[in-house]
């Protein structure tokens, strides 16, 4: 039987991230263990897609009844997104530095942020 999209990896907005790949695992609580997770399935997945026979989540163990589930999904992939625009992993790196706050209330505009970045991209490259 062919493979159906069980669910799709998207932000918070609830747009796809159609280039993510990484890891998907599904956990269960069953009744009569609800703080013990049992692990149904744990796999990778490519272009933001989890897929399982018939489009639907493992079925839980014979005789066992479902109390809680639990999704973790693990991005692997170097892609990253600022709002709508891709950034590399240095960029990334240093907005989580903290480098480009805003200042005075003011913020930095697309190009002044892009040009800083490049900038310091470029001093660190030629530094090391």
């Amino acid at each position: 039987m062919a493979e159906e999209k069980l669910f799709q990896v998207a932000d918070e907005k609830g747009t796809p991230l159609k280039a993510a790949e990484g890891t998907a695992k599904i956990e269960y609580a069953y009744k009569d263990a609800p703080e013990t997770y049992v692990t149904v399935k744990d796999e990778a997945f490519t272009k933001g897609e989890v897929k399982s026979e018939e489009g639907k989540f493992p079925d839980p163990a014979p005789g066992k009844e479902i109390e809680k589930t639990k999704v973790t999904v693990t991005i692997s992939n170097n892609s990253f997104y600022l709002g709508r625009t891709k950034v590399s992993k240095e960029q990334q790196e240093l907005i989580d530095s903290g480098k480009f706050k805003v200042k005075n209330g003011e913020a930095l505009s697309k190009a002044q942020l892009k040009s800083a970045m490049e900038a310091a991209i470029i001093s660190k490259k030629r530094n090391k």
